[in-house]
């Protein structure tokens, strides 16, 4: 009887995330700040900030890169920046749209960020403290379906920074 009941109770889960939460949900890239004059302090809390902006995106049904998340202290002489920002430019060019945090503008990696989503068309979102902002438009485009997608003969082509002194092996 209790397996019974407890098959149900994870049938209803599912079929409310399947309701609530698309199979198929929209790829977006948060841009943020990353480095801070704090030092590791304000790094750790742009971190959190970003971590819960995510998260809450993610709620709203988005599929979400987060890449203060994905590369979080990974900084060191071993790598140049550039690498980091040619990587973000490739997430962006896959994401359907780019939102930017409230503290994007203090950030001169996501006001870069920002012109590659510009220059490849995604749409932008600009949010604001306290969920202010774009924040209801990207709610309701979360849940809209998707755009028609840009055939590769329309769709710009892609911009690579230069990578200065990567001559050697990454692993070296």
């Amino acid at each position: 009887m209790e397996s019974t009941s407890r098959q149900s109770e994870f049938t209803q889960s599912y079929d409310r995330l399947n309701r609530e939460y698309p199979l198929d949900p929209k790829l977006v890239y948060l841009a943020s700040c990353y480095r801070s004059a704090q030092g590791e302090y304000g790094v750790t809390r742009y971190f959190e900030d970003a971590s819960h902006v995510a998260r809450a995106m993610w709620k709203l049904g988005l599929a979400v890169i987060c890449p203060v998340k994905n590369t979080s202290h990974f900084g060191g002489t071993d790598v140049p920046d550039q690498v980091w920002l040619t990587g973000d430019f490739a997430m962006i060019r896959v994401c359907e749209a780019i939102v930017m945090h409230p503290n994007w503008e203090s950030s001169v990696g996501a006001k870069d960020e920002l012109e590659e989503a510009k220059r490849h068309g995604k749409r932008v979102f600009f949010l604001e403290d306290n969920f202010k902002g774009d924040w209801k438009k990207l709610a309701a485009w979360a849940k809209k379906p998707r755009d028609t997608i840009l055939s590769s003969s329309t769709a710009p082509e892609p911009t690579v920074p230069s990578l200065p002194g990567l001559g050697e092996s990454p692993l070296s």
